[in-house]
């Protein structure tokens, strides 16, 4: 295992993952860029116990502080809560096993776990040597949360993670359930401002990290509802964050491209080494016109990453032309139908006025003779049903002799 490997960490990931240890955060991480490689395969890891206490900064021979930070791993529940998805949602442990033997440490993830850590749809890009820099599981969190939005200052000065009501973060930072940081005053005090210096770093201390994050709030009422961190980079940071075969398909301006329309780290790359970058313009380009005219009802990357797969068209010209001409003949159908549907109405409402006056202009001798005669000409198993003139059988008789008087 390489000392400077970095772990592609799942956001939903680290959005659950505050309510352990800072050590086991970091074991965390370590132990995912170990297995990261082979997590589809879902099978036991194995990482030197002499590697994982120097990457994680702790004396290698307090083989006790380790085992609790495994075991902490191995029992602690961490929630998946994918963020804009409200079925994305499910539990599990960090680790299903772990064990010591000849100097390794061997561990296991679940098969759930393992899948979903393998196929992510959001990443923050962490390195490991960066981790060591810092003194709190806050700051190591608050940094994941906001370097996962790293790669789209690519094309901007500044970018703003989203939105988080309070209740959200604390979650986030595994204190939901400390009473210690009921006030916001507290938790800015003890956590939020010492996290910001130590991720920014100051003029008497130097070091910080790869960006400089300044926070936002909204109020309800005078209460702090909501937080947002402000990212921007830091770009007199020696550390190279970027050691992986992939940096120079990063700086491409076609990856920052699909960042934008919804697509992951991973996916991005895949795309960018699978497909010609003309036709991935040409996708992006009718995703983003789809999208305008609000016809994309999915997540933009997933229906991107299906137009790629399957060849998705812009519709041709002509036959949104040919489409126009049918909804023009079908427009013109209709009137038509509609205009006979209310001339035929207008002829019955015509037809029912005459009967009416016919027989209105009958006295009542006439019009007893006359129902007589016209119930005779019915099918008997009709007579006893029809009682007066008006009634539906005998319509087109009436119709009939009202039309020979007119």
């Amino acid at each position: 295992m390489e000392k400077n490997k970095i772990v592609k960490k799942h956001s939903s990931a680290i959005y659950s993952s505050g309510n352990v240890s800072f050590l086991a955060k970091k074991l965390s991480n370590i132990l995912l860029a170990n297995a990261y490689d082979d997590l589809f395969l879902n099978k036991p890891h194995k990482v030197k116990l002499n590697i994982l206490s120097e990457i994680s900064g702790f004396n290698s021979k307090n083989l006790t502080a380790l085992k609790q930070s495994l075991m902490l791993l191995t029992s602690s529940t961490i929630e998946w809560d994918v963020p804009g998805n409200s079925n994305g949602w499910g539990v599990s442990t960090f680790l299903a096993s772990a064990s010591f033997e000849d100097g390794y440490c061997t561990y296991e993830y679940s098969t759930f776990l393992a899948k979903k850590l393998a196929n992510p749809e959001i990443y923050g890009v962490i390195n490991l040597e960066m981790q060591k820099r810092f003194s709190s599981k806050y700051v190591l969190i608050i940094y994941e949360l906001c370097l996962q939005y790293k790669g789209l200052l690519k094309k901007r000065n500044t970018v703003y993670t989203n939105w988080l009501d309070i209740t959200h973060f604390k979650k986030i930072l595994g204190i939901a359930e400390n009473i210690g940081y009921s006030e916001f005053k507290v938790l800015n005090r003890v956590i939020i401002k010492p996290s910001i210096k130590s991720i920014n770093g100051t003029k008497k201390t130097g070091t910080g990290t790869d960006i400089f994050i300044k926070v936002e709030y909204k109020k309800n009422g005078k209460a702090i509802s909501d937080i947002r961190f402000e990212i921007t980079l830091n770009s007199k940071f020696s550390l190279n964050l970027e050691n992986d075969t992939n940096v120079k398909l990063r700086k491409k301006t076609i990856y920052t491209d699909l960042l934008e329309n919804g697509m992951s780290d991973k996916g991005a790359l895949h795309v960018i080494n699978s497909f010609d970058e003309e036709y991935i313009k040409e996708k992006i380009q009718l995703v983003s016109q789809l999208d305008k005219q609000g016809k994309i009802k999915q997540s933009i990357g997933g229906y991107l990453d299906k137009a790629l797969q399957d060849d998705y068209k812009v519709p041709k010209k002509e036959n949104i032309e040919a489409k126009k001409r049918d909804e023009e003949t079908e427009k013109i159908l209709n009137a038509e139908n509609k205009k006979k549907e209310e001339e035929k109405r207008d002829k019955n409402n015509s037809r029912k006025l005459a009967r009416i006056k016919y027989i209105e202009s009958l006295d009542e001798n006439d019009r007893k003779s006359l129902l007589i005669e016209l119930v005779q000409n019915q099918p008997p198993i009709m007579r006893k049903g029809i009682k007066d003139l008006y009634h539906p059988a005998l319509s087109a008789s009436i119709n009939e002799l009202a039309s020979n008087i007119s």
